[in-house]
């Protein structure tokens, strides 16, 4: 993930358009969209701190709930309902116990084509903890 961009011009949303039997304008209204996971497998070193932080914010147009939960393996690092419409810069440290990272964003609100917005996605090696 490389992603330097706050300002909202290259982000993503975390759920879309994914019918494919209709297109954008085509049975708008019905519902039909559907929620999105990405993730990225980041090579680490074991026993080393990392750093992961990633602005957010509410879809501007959508009257629904968002639902933004994010993974570092199997661990929640996040799991809340998007409510604020301007970036909002969440970050955490993981202390790494193998030589990967899975970091996972995934939209779990109503599925309806308008998703959380995710940008600016970081992760840094701060090395390992002193004795």
């Amino acid at each position: 993930f490389t992603a330097v961009n706050e300002a909202g011009n290259k982000w993503t949303e975390l759920d879309s358009w994914c019918d494919p039997n209709s297109s954008p304008g085509v049975n708008v209204g019905l519902g039909v969209g559907s929620n999105i996971t990405i993730s990225q497998d980041i090579p680490v070193k074991i026993n080393h701190l990392y750093s992961v932080s990633f602005a957010s914010q509410k879809r501007l147009v959508d009257t629904k709930v968002e639902h933004l939960r994010v993974k570092a393996n199997a661990t929640v690092l996040f799991d809340s309902v998007t409510t604020f419409t301007n970036w909002t810069v969440s970050d955490f440290h993981i202390l790494s116990t193998g030589t990967q990272l899975t970091l996972s964003f995934e939209e779990i609100g109503v599925p309806n084509m308008y998703g959380t917005l995710l940008d600016d996605i970081r992760v840094y090696d701060l090395g390992t903890l002193p004795l």
